[in-house]
């Protein structure tokens, strides 16, 4: 079953990485940004109808919406409530990872880089 991944990073070598650990799973579709305002559009128009095999991997700490916005956008929208959060850092601060648990969209919180047997543990 393919399952669909948007990742939203502002730091383009960790969005490369992101990319490349990914597309070496099987049956994924990857799509990237920089920015998570036009990332949040692109989701809200490009959802497929198997909103469970939707994931987006997003990084917390970026410039204009961070990722705890977007988080609350995405619980805010009726279209995105589905859709499955994992929370990407460089940093893991232990107040993060309880903010984390407040959102039940929000499946796991990893530290940065993305590792293929960390996303493989998810997508099971």
């Amino acid at each position: 079953m393919e399952k669909y991944v948007t990742v939203i990073d502002d730091d383009p070598i960790a969005l490369m990485v992101a990319g490349l650990v990914l597309k070496k799973i099987p049956n994924i579709k990857v799509q990237t940004f920089t920015d998570g305002i036009e990332a949040l559009q692109v989701l809200r128009s490009s959802l497929t109808s198997d909103k469970k095999n939707q994931f987006v991997f997003l990084d917390l700490n970026m410039p204009l919406y961070d990722g705890w916005e977007i988080v609350q956008q995405m619980g805010a929208d009726d279209s995105l409530q589905s859709v499955k959060i994992v929370l990407l850092s460089s940093s893991v601060d232990p107040e993060d990872q309880q903010r984390a648990k407040l959102y039940s969209q929000v499946i796991a919180f990893l530290e940065k880089p993305l590792s293929k047997d960390a996303v493989e543990k998810l997508m099971q």
